[in-house]
């Protein structure tokens, strides 16, 4: 068996050692104040005495009410020696991590009454953590899971007495099954018809029995549970108050690299730097918005100018073809008008000229005359084609 094996065995007998030895002092004291002592009647000799089941349901209360009693006196006086246990001043700047062996050595050399507390077992841990990692920069964690591990072993420490609880009523019930079979099974039928008056004497008896220890032990358990909720009390307060002063002697004592960084910088320079840092983060900013907008500009832009040019170079070409059409037209027609205006002065010509024959009878001279104007007319007819016709105008030969 290992060493740390055979120091649990050892513990776990002590805790069930004492309760049981005071226990049955308590029991003997008790049964002997019953009988022969002023505690002695007729009601506690029913109550206690009356029934074996009685007898055994009381001395589990008294073993159940030592554990408690023995937890409290345990309780009670690591508070009273609470502020013996305490390391040293620190030094200033904080102890470094290779002093927390100096520590466990002044630890180890307190008394052993104070070993066995909550808080020199937490400090001892955690220095001994602090040791081991090689840096107190996970101090506090390690505290608190320490603090979770004491608070599993008080709870442990009432195993007994909830134990004792639970099967105190189960022992009264049993109590009580065993006094209604003893009644009715002293009960007969002959009986019952010769000595009616015995049979019912012999009843209320076994029924006694019976009801009596299921009160006593409810009694006797709800004593227990009011016990164990105070002790219970006193020993939360117990760890808050180790918990406190362990993180009052252990939370800033060690200079981590962390608060040796941060103590380089004064007041002044954390503003200065935090300025600064704020100062960049808002010219970034802006800086970035600024691009945005340009880039949106630029690309908004290019595509309404190609937009624009598109559309304003189509409305030129499509104008310069109207405006050659309507130059085409005019020409035509002003050549038409002028071709028009000749052909009405040829036809004028042509009726004075018949009207002259008519009135004058010169024959030949008539013929002359439309040989003339038919010669005339076919040349303007022909020039109206020819491209020696320029702007309405013969073109001097």
């Amino acid at each position: 068996m290992s060493k740390s094996n055979s120091h649990t065995t050892s513990g776990m007998l002590r805790s069930l050692g004492w309760p049981l030895f005071w226990g049955a002092l308590l029991s003997m004291g008790f049964f002997k104040l019953i009988q022969d002592g002023p505690l002695a009647s007729e009601f506690t000799q029913r109550y206690f005495l009356g029934h074996p089941v009685a007898v055994a349901t009381t001395c589990m209360f008294f073993v159940g009410l030592s554990a408690l009693l023995l937890r409290f006196v345990s309780v009670f006086g690591e508070i009273t020696t609470l502020n013996e246990v305490e390391l040293p001043e620190n030094k200033v700047g904080g102890d470094s991590v290779n002093d927390s062996d100096t520590l466990i050595s002044q630890l180890e050399e307190m008394p052993r009454r104070l070993r066995k507390g909550y808080m020199w077992r937490r400090l001892h841990a955690a220095l001994c953590a602090v040791k081991r990692n090689g840096t107190a920069d996970n101090l506090d964690a390690q505290l608190r899971n320490l603090a979770e591990d004491d608070l599993d072993s008080q709870q442990d420490g009432y195993g007994l007495a909830r134990i004792i609880i639970w099967a105190t009523p189960m022992l009264g019930f049993l109590g009580t099954v065993i006094g209604i079979t003893a009644a009715l099974g002293d009960m007969a039928t002959q009986q019952l018809g010769d000595d009616l008056q015995g049979a019912m004497q012999g009843l209320l008896s076994g029924l006694y029995v019976a009801f009596d220890t299921t009160a006593l032990a409810l009694t006797l358990s709800i004593g227990l549970m009011f016990t164990q909720f105070l002790v219970d009390r006193v020993d939360s307060h117990l760890l808050s108050c180790v918990s406190v002063n362990c993180l009052d002697q252990l939370g800033s004592r060690f200079a981590t690299e962390s608060s040796n960084e941060t103590a380089e910088l004064s007041s002044d320079d954390i503003a200065a730097a935090l300025s600064e840092s704020q100062g960049k983060l808002f010219a970034s900013a802006m800086q970035r918005v600024q691009e945005n907008w340009e880039e949106w500009i630029a690309s908004t832009g290019s595509g309404m100018r190609d937009v624009v040019v598109a559309a304003s170079q189509g409305f030129v070409d499509s104008q310069q073809v109207v405006l050659q059409q309507l130059v085409d037209h005019q020409s035509q027609m002003h050549k038409t008008v002028e071709a028009t205006s000749d052909v009405i002065r040829l036809e004028t010509a042509l009726n004075n000229n018949l009207r002259l024959l008519s009135e004058a009878g010169h024959f030949e001279q008539a013929v002359m005359s439309l040989s003339a104007a038919v010669q005339l007319l076919a040349a303007r007819t022909n020039a109206v084609e020819s491209p020696e016709f320029h702007n309405g105008q013969y073109r001097a030969a």
